[in-house]
């Protein structure tokens, strides 16, 4: 595939994302879900919910914690 060809598609395939994310957004009530998830702080809400503290903590224990909590829900319902 040349260079020409292979700008020309990665540039198509940006161009339909960008439309296809705005004719979305244009929707209210995937506008109003996706402003309620980050005006709320989804991975805060997060970390709150695996019972870490972000105040005090870096980046990496709070990664840690939310995937401690993943894990164990993974587990809670393979049991079930």
């Amino acid at each position: 595939m040349s260079k020409k060809k292979k700008a020309v598609s990665v540039g198509g395939i940006f161009l339909v994302g960008v439309l296809a994310g705005s004719a979305l957004m244009y929707n209210n009530s995937v506008y109003h879900s996706v402003s309620a998830a980050f005006g709320q702080g989804a991975a805060k809400n997060s970390v709150a919910q695996a019972g870490g503290d972000l105040s005090g903590s870096d980046l990496e224990a709070a990664l840690q914690a939310v995937q401690n909590s993943r894990a164990n829900a993974l587990e809670d319902q393979s049991r079930e």
